[in-house]
């Protein structure tokens, strides 16, 4: 404990002493004292200093201690490394909540905009934790809803962003966290909540402390999980709320504050509780004092991306220090009682041409066109959507048996967010978007991720919980670096919104062939490994024991859903909520065996990309709907459904 303290506060010292160093540029520290004793202050400087600086440090630090107990709270009670406010779609939520106010409002003040973010919050909270509380808030459940839903949180945002792309444009400032204050209020409104609720929480010290003992010592001990499992998880909601609402969108901190202080060398949860909250304020202000003291240079970057691209890199570099965590394992899968039917496969390959068809229906019931002429101006497409959604699923599929984590997706792995920043660096170096051009950049963006997850994440094993987390910092770093350049009202920064929405009418024959050969290529080899992917889930010990190779099997799948990922993201942008989806949808069907898991999870994500593509170009024709935001609208809600009815 000593050690985490002295760490955490050094860490916030410094903060405050860069912040100082920055105030110090523009009024003396002589006059500090003058400009907040004088409420009409003489000069600007002085006025800035009293009705902006020190609020915004104020709403830095309460702000970032709020983020970093409520990442606490989530991960202790979920017992799940990668738990953060974000997870549970709260940051989605409240995104999609303002979004909309702004379109039906546009007169909105920000008492409403508040308001509407606290709304979308609750709403998508509600939506995660209401289907999983009468199973006791399983911990991966809650999870793995909360991933979905805060795709089709995004999913609805973004699609309302590009319909109204100029409109909104100012709402990415907000979303990327500003934390630009006028006056007192937003610090008073925080202080007012955080600490509060701080309180309620040390009232469940105990339990949170229990709370990495498993369920069963748990209830031993006297502890009603589903009450406290609501309580805490709902005070954390709250805590990421406030902070949504009135200063945006701020990544990373809820994630990396937890884990510095496990890495300061807090082992028990009692100490953690204390050292998260001044980790992240300290890594909150610290980023704000670095954003104010570079703003002469870079102008003003949003605070919240900034944190983002800082908070990313300490956590690789101290990754490989971090002790092993309980990641939630769930038992290896077994064949069920009910073999899928017949009819599934041919039910899942004729849907997306039968809801294709109706969606192309004129008013009278007929098909105002010639079949075989649209075919052959859609086949590039189509063949790229069915490609790159089966590339997308079977990358899923071999991550999830990898790591043995139903969370895992394409994304964690780096690679499909490597790919992400080198066609966004692309779309702003380059004069012309030849096909090209973008797949050289994409492809060196996907093998520097590659190599970085390799370098930090694959150490001791590949453990499970390091590889998740380098490629949720990698994902993050990318993500801050993408969301400062649509901030920053570049001319292109349209082109890297509706690229990273996954759309597929770029597509041309030579992309399509080229995405159908690597599924022919990749497919085989992902079929080879059946038995190698049977036994991985079982664990190491197990694995082992039976005359497995861990290190050179895992490198090999490793290398393989990289390559998928790759490919489908060269073609239709960063969309991983196939990746997350298919699998899962694969075992509800019954289809549990490795290789049919993997052939039947490649033939749903060709179907809902498939279905997406066709569905997008007609629904709001002449506007279109990108595949990959409509894929998470199609697919969430059943996924969500069918998860809350699963054993």
């Amino acid at each position: 404990m000593r050690q985490g303290l002295v760490a955490a506060l050094g860490f916030l010292a410094l903060a405050l002493l860069f912040t100082g160093w920055v105030w110090s540029q523009d009024l003396p520290p002589a006059q500090w004292w003058t400009a907040l004793r004088d409420a009409d202050a003489p000069s600007y400087a002085q006025a800035a200093f009293a009705l902006s600086a020190v609020p915004r440090l104020l709403v830095a630090l309460l702000a970032g201690a709020a983020l970093g107990l409520s990442g606490f709270v989530l991960q202790e009670v979920l017992r799940n490394p990668l738990a953060e406010p974000a997870t549970l779609g709260l940051s989605a939520g409240a995104q999609l909540g303002v979004t909309t106010a702004l379109l039906l409002l546009p007169g909105l003040g920000a008492g409403g905009r508040m308001g509407a973010a606290l709304l979308g919050a609750g709403i998508v909270g509600g939506l995660v934790l209401g289907p999983n509380f009468r199973r006791g808030l399983d911990p991966v459940r809650v999870v793995l809803t909360g991933l979905v839903v805060n795709l089709m949180a995004s999913g609805l945002a973004t699609l309302l962003a590009l319909m109204q792309f100029e409109y909104l444009r100012a709402l990415f400032v907000w979303g990327s966290g500003s934390l630009l204050q006028n006056d007192g209020s937003v610090a008073r409104r925080l202080a007012m909540v955080v600490l509060p609720v701080a309180a309620l929480l040390c009232l469940l010290a105990r339990p949170l402390a229990l709370a990495g003992l498993g369920d069963a010592s748990m209830r031993s001990l006297g502890v009603r999980l589903a009450p406290f499992r609501m309580a805490s998880l709902g005070l954390a909601v709250v805590l990421a709320g406030v902070v949504t609402a009135d200063v945006g969108v701020i990544g990373f901190i809820g994630l990396a504050a937890p884990h510095l202080a496990r890495l300061s060398g807090a082992g028990r949860s009692s100490d953690r509780v204390w050292l998260a909250p001044l980790f992240g304020a300290a890594l909150l202000a610290g980023s704000d004092a670095l954003v104010q003291g570079a703003a002469p240079v870079l102008g003003m970057v949003p605070t919240g991306t900034l944190t983002a691209m800082l908070g990313a890199p300490l956590i690789l570099l101290l990754l490989p220090r971090l002790a092993s965590t309980a990641m939630p394992r769930p038992p290896a899968p077994a064949p069920t009682g009910r073999p899928p039917g017949p009819l599934v496969l041919p039910t899942i390959l004729a849907l997306p041409v039968v809801a294709i068809l109706i969606a192309g229906l004129g008013p009278a019931g007929d098909m105002p066109f010639d079949l075989a002429l649209a075919l052959e101006w859609r086949w590039p497409r189509m063949l790229a959507a069915a490609a790159t959604g089966a590339l997308l699923a079977l990358a899923g599929a071999l991550i999830q048996r990898l790591l043995g984590n139903d969370m895992a997706s394409p994304e964690v792995l780096g690679v499909s967010s490597g790919a992400a920043a080198g066609v966004t660096l692309a779309f702003l170096v380059l004069p012309v978007f030849a096909p090209a051009s973008l797949l050289g950049f994409a492809l060196a963006g996907a093998v520097a991720a590659f190599v970085a997850l390799l370098s930090v994440g694959g150490r001791r094993g590949f453990s499970s919980e390091r590889l998740l987390l380098a490629g949720v910092a990698l994902g993050t770093l990318v993500s801050g670096a993408v969301s400062l350049v649509i901030a920053s009202g570049h001319p292109r920064a349209a082109y890297v919104l509706a690229w990273m929405a996954g759309p597929t009418y770029r597509a041309d024959m030579t992309t399509s062939l080229a995405a159908a050969a690597v599924l022919l290529a990749t497919l085989p080899l992902a079929l080879s490994m059946a038995r190698p992917l049977t036994l991985l889930p079982l664990g190491p010990a197990t694995a082992r024991a039976l005359g497995l190779a861990l290190g050179r099997t895992r490198l090999a799948v490793l290398s393989l859903a990289a390559v998928a990922t790759s490919a489908a993201v060269l073609v239709v942008g960063p969309s991983s909520f196939v990746g997350l989806i298919a699998p899962h949808l694969a075992r509800t069907l019954g289809f549990t065996r490795a290789a049919n898991h993997l052939l039947v999870s490649a033939t749903i994500g060709a179907t809902t990309l498939m279905l997406a593509d066709g569905l997008g170009r007609s629904l709001m024709f002449p506007y279109e709907i990108p595949a990959g935001v409509l894929a998470s609208l199609l697919g969430g809600p059943y996924f969500v459904w069918a998860l809350s009815r699963t054993r």
